[in-house]
């Protein structure tokens, strides 16, 4: 079922606008006073009680998980009817990130630091699987087939990424902060270009003639 114009817009505003919004924010919070250790710590720590721009840190995972959850939905809307695989990843992925902000990382509370830990991976691992997922169902929709490279090649390297911090973290080597700036970078880059796209197709409706049914 294809969405309406209005939701498209407001969708593709919305997923422009925050993830870099996100990313100051938590930028800021570390460069916040010594309590942050780039390459050691998790970003989450940043989120942590006590931290001093946690409050922030946390809304910012909040509204970029329902920036990427209402995305996958848009795109659901937009793009020609296939499989759903990659829409499913990324509102399995924004919920994932709304509930790493509900549920902030506390080290004096074992079964939420857990629960918080398996959210931020989830969140990761949908991320990482979205664009993959994806790709078919751009290639099979003209006026996404741009978009279909891109995806695949942004998909194949936040896997091989994922991958390589599991590796290094069994090995006991994996520098968080570093592992977690540069998947999270990779990541909202490959949001902020999809929901270009999706801003420039709302706004200038592309040709839907020549579409498989």
């Amino acid at each position: 079922m294809k969405a309406s114009t209005g939701f498209l817009r407001l969708v593709a505003v919305f997923s422009l606008v925050v993830p870099p919004l996100s990313a100051g924010a938590v930028l800021v919070a570390a460069f916040t006073g010594p309590y942050y250790q780039p390459l050691s710590r998790s970003l989450s720590v940043l989120g942590e009680e006590g931290a001093p721009l946690a409050f922030a840190v946390n809304l910012s995972f909040g509204a970029l998980g329902l920036s990427v959850l209402a995305l996958g939905l848009a795109l659901d809307g937009a793009i020609l009817a296939g499989g759903r695989g990659g829409v499913r990843m990324l509102v399995m992925a924004g919920a994932c990130l709304v509930g790493v902000a509900l549920v902030a990382r506390d080290p004096t509370h074992p079964a939420l630091l857990a629960l918080h830990r398996l959210l931020a991976l989830l969140a990761f691992g949908s991320l990482a699987l979205a664009p993959l997922l994806l790709v078919r169902r751009l290639a099979a929709d003209q006026s996404w087939r741009a978009h279909a490279r891109p995806s695949l090649g942004f998909g194949l390297a936040a896997l091989i990424l994922l991958l390589a911090g599991g590796v290094l973290f069994a090995a006991g080597h994996l520098r968080a902060g570093v592992w977690e700036v540069v998947f999270a970078g990779l990541s909202l880059v490959w949001l902020t270009l999809t929901a270009a796209r999706l801003a420039r197709g709302a706004w200038r409706p592309s040709p839907r003639a020549g579409r498989a049914g």
